[in-house]
């Protein structure tokens, strides 16, 4: 190395140092004590992250792919690789996949599955890396709940344990939950289908909802007008990967929204998307 080299290397070392730190310091001047609710491009697949003012995080599936990494490395300072709650909605793969990827690169504090078994190769290493990682591990059932602060959470589905069950619709085993901030509230619903949400309408455990996540990629399936009528979204977001093979969302499903007048945001048109949320009021940004 010669002398003429040392300034340049020293200057590239406090560049990066600079980076690090502005990447890993999230103050609560910057955040203004909101939860930031992150609905990320992962293609046909679903991830969510909720991140608290405090820097916890609930991570609601992984997507199909790796891609979740890069919304997570958006969403957080490089230093934070904690999660302290995962929530897998069920074994197929494009929700469950990501979520072997973030096993592999984050230390998770705790899962919740719905204990369904599975088949694939996807389903056998993701227990394998959360048993090789001694992961705490719940079998999740309605009534489950969770707080980190402010943000408080539930399960309302499956009413019934699923632990070791192998359903021919993996769907059958949804775990759906139902999250409040403040006055606030999001509803997760995984793949849930019309026929689980009569379920859900007959034991009376749905309430109006500030945010929607629309079930099962939009299809024509999942979101029936008796349930929207009852969770009365202000806002609905479908996570659904551009020009994919099923045709979600599906016009039906659009329709139903569109004549309830609730405003729609899809991760094919509008890319990542994060909602700003305080205990009073909400916010979002597209294309993150």
């Amino acid at each position: 190395m010669t002398i003429r080299t040392i300034p340049q290397l020293i200057g590239i070392l406090i560049f990066l140092a600079l980076v690090v730190a502005g990447a890993s310091r999230y103050t609560a001047e910057e955040r203004s004590g909101e939860l930031h609710a992150w609905f990320c491009d992962v293609g046909q697949g679903d991830a969510i992250l909720l991140d608290t003012p405090e820097r916890q995080q609930v991570l609601v599936d992984g997507g199909p792919d790796s891609s979740v990494l890069t919304c997570l490395t958006k969403a957080l300072p490089l230093t934070d690789k904690d999660l302290d709650l995962v929530v897998v909605t069920h074994n197929h793969a494009d929700h469950l996949r990501g979520v072997v990827e973030v096993l592999k690169h984050y230390q998770v504090k705790q899962l919740w599955i719905s204990g369904a078994i599975h088949t694939t190769d996807t389903y056998r290493e993701f227990l394998e890396l959360a048993k090789a990682k001694s992961i705490p591990t719940t079998v999740v059932v309605a009534g489950q709940t969770a707080r980190y602060g402010l943000l408080e959470g539930i399960v309302i589905y499956p009413f019934v344990e699923q632990r070791g069950e192998s359903p021919e619709n993996q769907h059958d085993a949804t775990v759906v939950t139902y999250w409040t901030y403040g006055s606030q509230s999001l509803l997760l619903t995984g793949d849930a289908e019309m026929e689980h949400e009569e379920e859900m309408l007959q034991q009376n455990v749905l309430r109006p909802t500030t945010i929607l996540k629309v079930g099962h990629h939009g299809s024509r399936t999942s979101s029936g007008e008796a349930f929207l009528n009852r969770t009365t979204p202000k806002i609905a977001v479908i996570q659904v990967g551009r020009r994919n093979r099923f045709g979600h969302p599906v016009p039906e499903t659009l329709q139903r929204l569109e004549s309830l007048a609730i405003p729609v945001l899809r991760n094919d048109n509008d890319g990542t998307i994060r909602f700003s949320i305080w205990p009073d009021r909400y916010s979002w940004h597209t294309g993150l």
